[in-house]
């Protein structure tokens, strides 16, 4: 997906928090990740659930994201004074939030085309929709958060 930033839309929905949106038509901006492995599974910390996915250094559509989500990053946080926190660790665990409605997971996640719960990831190859969702801020850092829509478990 190319994501124009000419397109980009943030709107603040708190002193904390701007939602971002593409402009003219107000959807979600999408990224596909195609055959990433899921190291460690769903992880929850703080009431929260995370997914970190690998982004492999030999596979080079794998860099290319890695470039393309350091660049977003970059550009939607380039005009903030405050610490800038990303989501790629080590050059290549990029960290995913799952999305929850009073404590309910709302990404799907199948296998073999059937639903299956994202505790069942772990370890595993898979192809995830993520949504560039919003732009946030805690005490004296920002950052991007990148949402799980939905994963694909490969094998």
């Amino acid at each position: 997906m190319n994501v124009y930033f000419s397109d980009m839309l943030l709107k603040e929905i708190s002193p904390s928090c701007k939602l971002i949106y593409n402009k003219t038509d107000k959807t979600k901006y999408q990224l596909k990740l195609i055959n990433v492995r899921c190291p460690f599974g769903a992880e929850e910390f703080q009431n929260k659930i995370y997914l970190n996915v690998e982004l492999k250094k030999d596979d080079y559509d794998h860099q290319v994201l890695l470039k393309d989500i350091k660049l977003i990053e970059t550009f939607l946080l380039k005009d903030t004074n405050m610490e800038k926190t990303s989501n790629i660790k080590n050059d290549i665990l990029f960290k995913l939030t799952i999305p929850q409605i009073s404590k309910k997971i709302i990404t799907k996640c199948y296998q073999n085309q059937k639903e299956c719960s994202i505790f069942d990831v772990k370890g595993k190859k898979c192809d995830i929709i993520i949504d560039i969702n919003s732009m946030w801020t805690f005490g004296q850092k920002t950052g991007i958060q990148f949402t799980v829509r939905t994963i694909n478990i490969l094998n």
